[in-house]
């Protein structure tokens, strides 16, 4: 098992720990911005159906959101420890780790592995391309991404938006061309 912290090792502290590190102030309405007009949805006492847990809804514009959204663990059946855990992994060592790797210590299939590490390391890029560019040259400088400390990875993380329909492995600069990782 990696070295996460004790207390990330269950789905609700890492969505504790996510919400804290997203919203250190006031939740946020990922629709429509608005900052402290959210309330966590509560199921009412005795009802029949049940609210998911994380559930927050906005009651400037009525939508509801999770931690998740917009951010590249939405749409992802995996725990959120899960998650935590292998940006743990990747970002720990300077060579990273292989999906062969991150199968072995989560106990996930290898095209669940490799789905993951795609998306971190394709987020972890955006950024590192977004925050160094040369303007003398027509393509940003890739950066070394690893190793990189936990919290400061998964604040990144957390910055990203995905980009569902466009080739995960594929990144743009700033000029809009194809550029390589």
């Amino acid at each position: 098992m990696p070295r996460l912290p004790a207390g990330l090792r269950s789905p609700e502290a890492a969505r504790a720990f996510l919400e804290a590190a997203r919203w250190p102030r006031r939740v946020v309405c990922p629709h429509c911005g608005s900052a402290g007009a959210a309330f966590r949805l509560q199921p009412k006492p005795g009802a029949a159906t049940h609210v998911r847990r994380g559930v927050w809804k906005c009651a400037a514009c009525r939508c509801q959101f999770t931690v998740t959204v917009g951010t590249i663990f939405e749409h992802s059946r995996l725990p959120l420890n899960k998650w935590l855990q292998a940006i743990d992994l990747l970002c720990s060592s300077r060579a990273g780790s292989t999906p062969r790797q991150l199968q072995e210590a989560l106990a996930v299939t290898y095209k669940t592995a490799g789905l993951i590490a795609t998306r971190i390391r394709y987020a972890l890029a955006q950024k590192a391309f977004s925050r160094i560019h040369r303007p003398w040259r027509s393509r940003p400088v890739a950066l070394s991404l690893f190793p990189l400390p936990f919290q400061t990875a998964v604040t990144e993380l957390l910055k990203v938006t995905p980009a569902h329909r466009r080739d995960p492995l594929e990144v743009l600069d700033e000029m809009g061309k194809r550029a390589p990782l």
